[in-house]
């Protein structure tokens, strides 16, 4: 994909590409108990929350194993990354234009997914989160803290990039309207994501 520098215009792009390459992709369990934990519903029909990168899961299904992963001794490629590898190679060169700085192991796609309150607990350090498509209202809400006081930061992610520590904060999406994608790079706590 030829990405043209001006982030707004390639999150267009991006969003494009990814809503046609995922179609149909489903969430895996954990993912699918996490939000019905949170709300006590299932998602809409069509939405998911997928990982392209890596998991400690060997297996897809009793007669079906995952690839080793290339870069993790014990962890193996999500099935987003192995039926479809060049997913991550248009997404690393969306990130090395974009941000650059910011290394990751990791990458979540969420479509229509809104998230329940939360800690990524299979996350270390900073994440980096974007919104994408054509929607109204769901605003990423981080509660913060501090010694006096605690509060919600509600921070609007649509066509922007936005830095913030998953592992550390309780975060949820608020309520919107159309179609929303949130795409997460992130690094992944290999230890402790083991342990869940």
């Amino acid at each position: 994909m030829n990405f043209s520098g001006d982030l707004e215009m390639d999150c267009i792009l991006l969003y494009n590409f990814l809503d046609f390459e995922l179609e149909g992709s489903k969430s895996g369990t954990a993912r699918k108990e996490m939000f019905e934990k949170g709300h006590n519903k299932r998602q809409e029909k069509g939405s998911y929350s997928i990982t392209i990168g890596h998991t400690f899961r060997g297996y897809i299904s009793p007669n079906k194993n995952r690839n080793p992963s290339k870069i993790f001794s014990n962890m193996y490629e999500t099935t987003a990354l192995s039926r479809k590898p060049y997913i991550l190679d248009e997404l690393k060169e969306f990130a090395n234009l974009h941000f650059p700085y910011f290394n990751w192991t990791e990458i979540q796609v969420n479509f229509n997914w809104a998230s329940p309150p939360h800690y990524d607990k299979g996350n270390i350090g900073q994440s980096i989160i974007l919104g994408l498509g054509d929607y109204t209202g769901g605003e990423l809400n981080i509660a913060k803290y501090n010694d006096d006081c605690s509060w919600v930061e509600s921070i609007d992610i649509h066509d922007k990039i936005y830095k913030f520590d998953g592992s550390k904060y309780q975060h949820w999406t608020q309520p919107y309207q159309g179609n929303r994608m949130s795409i997460v790079f992130y690094n992944i706590n290999k230890k402790k994501i083991e342990s869940i």
